[in-house]
């Protein structure tokens, strides 16, 4: 994605969870229960999730995003259909930021962080990494290249941080 659709996209975004977030007579903060035992908190219209909130999952997952008539919000921009940044917390703590498809994996640009500190920033397609990224260890080091289906293909580079006793 080129700079100039990335600044568009988060333009695009920061208006419509402004033009979402505004309260109305039609849209109000709430907590909704669905009837599978989920939870949605956030901007409701017409009984349905619209605008920003935060759906709780049984099994203990969130999915924080935009949503407009009761569905995950996409934006488009010139043709292409890109689903809004959400946050995602895993029942395991891994946490992602980022870009999702249509299925709800992990594709585009995001950031994935796992709960002994180690990270993943790059690209995403279908929940794999895939494009340019970097892996981060806890004690510093790191992975850098083109990944291929969660395997690092063409590596750019790695650090080793030098750890003084």
């Amino acid at each position: 994605m080129t700079k100039e659709k990335r600044i568009k996209l988060k333009k695009e975004k920061r208006n419509l969870r402004n033009k979402n977030n505004t309260k109305s007579s039609n849209s109000r903060k709430n907590v909704l229960w669905m009837n599978d035992g989920t939870k949605y908190v956030g901007n409701i219209k017409n009984g349905e999730p619209h605008g920003f909130g935060t759906f709780y999952c049984l099994d203990g997952s969130m999915i924080e995003g935009i949503f407009k008539d009761g569905k995950l919000c996409n934006v488009k921009i010139n043709d292409e259909k890109i689903y809004s940044e959400i946050i995602y917390t895993y029942p395991d703590g891994n946490k992602y930021k980022g870009e999702v498809n249509i299925k709800g994996e992990k594709h585009g640009e995001g950031e994935i962080n796992f709960p002994n500190g180690e990270k993943y920033v790059g690209n995403f397609v279908n929940n794999n990494y895939h494009g340019f990224g970097t892996y981060t260890f806890v004690d510093g080091t790191f992975l850098f290249g083109e990944w291929l289906d969660n395997e690092l293909v063409n590596d750019c580079g790695i650090e080793v941080k030098n750890i003084e006793s």
